[in-house]
């Protein structure tokens, strides 16, 4: 007869039993009974490596000056897929001048705690310039990797000058417009204006205390007999909330 059987104890054994009789010479014999015994043994499936989703808090926020930081929150979940094990975090698409930093910089996900939070944080400086930037998340473990995105929004101003050069004979004037373009709702009156790079025997008319964005003004040169002729670059400066930023244009003076 023969039986099989599950081993009680580990139910990825199999037995399997069987006897029979001997048969010697074609005689059977009284006593002449054999047993055969053989176990089956199954292999363990690797357990799931399961997955994780990403979610970032807030996806975008109002735009900010440079200088100043923005915060986000990432949320790294396993939920019931099974997954465990530490993901480490990276941002890119940071503009010039700023950085990003992760605390924690990975996180663990465990049976007992699937979910995990890090804080990013983004530090812009004064060289960052104003613009919308989209910024991009990855967690990567256990061979996984996920991305989300971001906006980072930075306030700023431009100047411009117009025309970008001029042309003057000796002891003549000419004039530019000034104009002040918001980025981002940009909204701080700039001032505290400076012109740098005259040549002798160069004056200019006051600049104004303040400019409102989106406001412009005129400057107007006026050379002298005594300036010499020459190819000149002048920049003018100015500073609203902190933020400074500069044109540069060119003044021109023949006889």
């Amino acid at each position: 007869y023969a039986a099989t059987a599950v081993d009680p104890h580990d139910n990825l054994t199999i037995w399997h039993v069987e006897e029979y009789a001997k048969n010697l010479s074609g005689v059977l014999l009284p006593t002449g009974w054999g047993t055969w015994v053989s176990a089956i043994q199954i292999a363990a499936a690797p357990p799931p490596t399961g997955d994780f989703s990403i979610v970032a808090v807030p996806t975008s926020l109002g735009a900010i000056l440079p200088g100043a930081n923005q915060i986000y929150t990432v949320t790294v979940d396993a939920g019931q897929s099974g997954f465990t094990g530490t993901v480490s975090l990276a941002v890119s698409g940071l503009p010039s001048g700023a950085s990003g930093s992760f605390w924690p910089a990975s996180v663990a996900l465990t049976g007992t705690a699937t979910s995990a939070t890090s804080t990013l944080t983004v530090a812009t400086t004064g060289a960052t310039l104003g613009g919308t930037y989209t910024l991009t998340i990855m967690v990567s473990g256990s061979g996984i990797t996920h991305t989300t995105n971001v906006t980072l929004a930075v306030q700023d101003f431009t100047i411009s000058v117009i025309p970008a050069s001029r042309t003057v004979s000796r002891g003549g004037s000419t004039s530019y417009t000034v104009t002040v373009n918001p980025i981002n709702d940009f909204s701080a009156s700039v001032g505290s204006w400076s012109l740098t790079g005259l040549p002798g025997g160069v004056t200019y008319n006051p600049l104004p205390t303040s400019t409102t964005p989106g406001g412009s003004f005129r400057l107007t040169l006026m050379t002298s007999r005594t300036t010499r002729r020459g190819t000149y670059t002048l920049t003018l400066t100015g500073t609203g909330a902190g933020v400074t930023r500069q044109r540069s244009f060119q003044l021109r003076v023949t006889n």
